[in-house]
Order: C-alpha cells, then structure tokens, then sequence
C-alpha cells in the first residue's frame, strides 16, 4: 500500500525543493492511560495503541481527536498525531 506522493522539479536535486504529501484520517479516540509524553488510547472499545503527546493536559477517560495514516491489521494506529481535546464529546 502506498503512502504518498513527492514532488519535485524535474530536473532539481533530490531533497532540495521538494515536498510530499501524505493522506490521512482523523479519529475521535478515548484516553484509557497517561504514559511520560504520551497516551494510551481506546478506538471503538478496543485498545489502539499510543499517541505522543507532549505536556498531556487531559484525564482518563477524555476524547481526544488524532490524527493516523490508517489503523493498521492488528488494530493500532499508524504514526498516531495528537490534534486536540474534544471537549464537546466528554
């Protein structure tokens, strides 16, 4: 499965004025655990893996909205992005 696209100038160097773009979903999850820079999240009632977050500011049992590349076949999140605290879903 690909992730993206590159893109570049035609005839420019490789690394050197160019960006990529990358597809992604957003996902309401509940926090069921509070690590050191990260949290521990919930999707549909099945544990989901770890969000790095820097500086939690929330509880167990908030919801929080993240950002993943996909859910992956074992039912993680890949490469999980802390967006916000969804304050109006508590």
């Amino acid at each position: 499965k690909r992730e993206g696209v590159v893109f570049k100038h035609i005839e420019g160097t490789w690394g050197v004025g160019q960006w990529k773009a990358k597809r992604f979903e957003t996902y309401d999850v509940k926090v069921v655990d509070i690590l050191q820079n990260a949290v521990e999240v919930e999707y549909q009632g099945v544990n989901a893996g770890k969000v790095a977050i820097h500086n939690p500011q929330m509880s167990i049992g908030s919801i929080i909205e993240i950002k993943a590349y996909c859910l992956t076949s074992s039912g993680k999140f890949r490469e999980g992005r802390y967006i916000r605290t969804r304050y109006d879903k508590a």
